[in-house]
């Protein structure tokens, strides 16, 4: 193992936080990687409980980060150093945090296919609950009560060593008989929503 450099691979987020974990290949310590500023990050050393990772120690000056993916090629290097009025370490933002990329494709595909948000789109829907005599939850006339087919792959995005897909997804409401799509960007096993591009549907 170089002295001054850690390789590491992205194991996951921690959701709310806007926390990345990587791990260390050579010593299997888990790193903290946090939103700094704009331009800037820090790596820290993090202590595991019950609910995660907390992050503890800012890693020393001087350090190379070296974040690779599964098979081991290199995404990007970030060095740590030290700046007077800054507390602790900090690095130059050279890669993406987890959630970047997924959000940035979102948008992208709701500008190119003029995809409406999700806002418009619940309105869109409740104003048919009234009509059809629904006094329950939102989220029940909204969800529980469409049909939907199953998400189909239209765009790719590799980062951090994953992949997600841009999918489409036809669903009906199965009362009032509206019609849609939505467009999400979602994780390669298409259990999870990562970002949604939007939805497109006639008034």
């Amino acid at each position: 193992m170089e002295e001054d450099v850690r390789i590491v691979s992205f194991m996951g987020d921690q959701s709310g936080l806007f926390e990345d974990l990587y791990r260390c290949k050579e010593t299997g310590r888990v790193f903290i990687r946090q939103e700094c500023d704009d331009t800037h990050v820090r790596w820290l050393t993090a202590s595991k409980w019950r609910g995660g990772h907390e992050a503890d120690c800012h890693l020393r000056e001087g350090l190379t980060l070296r974040v690779v993916d599964k098979s081991g090629s290199t995404l990007f290097e970030e060095v740590t150093f030290q700046e007077e009025g800054v507390t602790g370490t900090w690095a130059e933002k050279v890669g993406p945090f987890s959630w970047e990329p997924p959000r940035a494709l979102a948008k992208e595909y709701e500008q190119r296919l003029g995809l409406r948000p999700y806002e418009e789109w619940k309105a869109w829907l409740m104003a048919e609950a009234e009509a059809s005599g629904f006094a329950g939850y939102a989220d029940n006339w909204l969800f529980a009560m469409t049909e939907r087919k199953a998400p189909e792959k239209i765009d790719k995005i590799d980062y951090l060593g994953l992949i997600a897909y841009v999918t489409v997804q036809e669903e009906l409401h199965k009362v009032c008989g509206k019609r849609w799509y939505s467009y999400e960007v979602m994780t390669e096993d298409l259990s999870t929503c990562l970002a949604i591009c939007g939805y497109k549907f006639e008034e």
